[in-house]
This record gives structure tokens, C-alpha cells and sequence, in this order.
């Protein structure tokens, strides 16, 4: 992410470490890559598998003054994780 050279991203998805501490290191580490009015976008929220997941985008949303919409609960496995999305401000 770091080492990122490209133009500025349109839309991010983050879906990899299900940590707290891993998932805001991918969203602190790529987030900067997103455009101002770019999407953010992860899953695997509010699960108790997986508590760490909402934890980190709350903070990074807070962090950068990004509100945070959450889909319904989907089918899933395991079941009943929801999907996240931000507007970059």
C-alpha cells in the first residue's frame, strides 16, 4: 500500500485480515490511496467471529470524518455478516 504509485483509487474493498489491529492497518495503509468522493467498502461485520472488523472501521471512519452505512445482514457463512460502506470526505 505504501509503495502504491498508481493514480488515486476509485473504490476500495477491503476483505482480508478479520482483526481489529490488521483491518485498520489495510484501511489505514490503503484509505489514503482513495479519492476524495471515493467508495470504501468491506463485509464480514458484526459477527461475533469477527468483532475486531467493525471496531477498525469505525475508528478509521472516525478518524478521517467518514459516516458508515450498513447493509442488512445477508447469507452468509457464517451467517448474518453485514456489508459497510463509505464516502471518502
Amino acid at each position: 500500500g505504501r509503495a502504491w504509485q498508481g493514480p488515486p483509487i476509485d473504490a476500495l474493498y477491503v476483505d482480508a485480515d478479520h482483526r481489529e489491529a490488521g483491518c485498520l492497518a489495510d484501511l489505514e495503509t490503503w484509505g489514503p490511496h482513495v479519492r476524495s468522493g471515493g467508495l470504501l467498502l468491506g463485509d464480514d461485520c458484526d459477527h461475533p467471529k469477527y468483532p475486531g472488523v467493525r471496531i477498525a472501521w469505525e475508528r478509521y471512519a472516525a478518524a478521517i470524518g467518514m459516516a458508515l452505512t450498513w447493509g442488512e445482514p445477508h447469507d452468509t457463512h457464517p451467517p448474518g455478516m453485514r456489508l459497510v460502506s463509505g464516502i471518502k470526505p
